[in-house]
């Protein structure tokens, strides 16, 4: 006998000429579209989410390499860097 891969789900409608059961799969290959859907949702909105921390890393790493004329570090972004961590280990 046949078996559904997600017996839960399927249906037994007719039999076959031979005698065996022919299941629906319809409702499990809608459920799996959906999971999949689910995961190229997901995978989409990581890939997102880690190309936007990448960009501000990008421009903050561009800001503490910025110098002044003499080649001394601007200190005003270093101060701002750890103004931020400060506030969010506070607030956290």
């Amino acid at each position: 006998m046949p078996v559904c891969p997600s017996a839960i789900a399927c249906i037994c409608l007719t039999r076959t000429r031979i005698g065996w059961p022919e299941w629906d799969l319809r409702p499990c290959q809608a459920a799996a579209a959906a999971e999949r859907e689910a995961a190229v949702r997901a995978a989409a909105e990581h890939r997102a989410r880690v190309a936007e921390a990448e960009a501000r890393r990008r421009a903050q790493g561009a800001l503490l390499r910025k110098r002044t004329r003499t080649g001394q570090p601007v200190m005003r972004f270093r101060i701002d860097k750890l103004l931020g961590q400060l506030q969010a280990e506070a607030g956290a």
